[in-house]
């Protein structure tokens, strides 16, 4: 019984272990992209808060169902995807 325990204690030792190391390898490889950085800048600043509040209300603004037409421009449209891929 106690070499069973012992055994299942190692398995989730090691389990949990490789879970942490995938962990930290997907956040290194996440905050390496320098554009996922950026997309924390603009959230984090108050600043670069505003004029990406801006953008989201230009986008969606009271059309919560997403009904209307986008009329962003290719650059709008490149923030967004931006935050898409950092929320995401």
């Amino acid at each position: 019984m106690i070499a069973w325990i012992t055994y299942r204690f190692i398995h989730w030792a090691r389990k949990e272990e490789e879970w942490v190391d995938r962990f930290r390898q997907h956040y290194t490889e996440f905050w390496q992209d320098d554009n996922m950085a950026k997309v924390r800048r603009w959230i984090v600043n108050e600043q670069e808060y505003l004029h990406l509040e801006e953008l989201l209300q230009k986008r969606i603004g009271n059309d919560i169902e997403n009904t209307q037409p986008n009329r962003l421009s290719i650059e709008e449209n490149q923030k967004l995807e931006l935050v898409d891929r950092f929320v995401l």
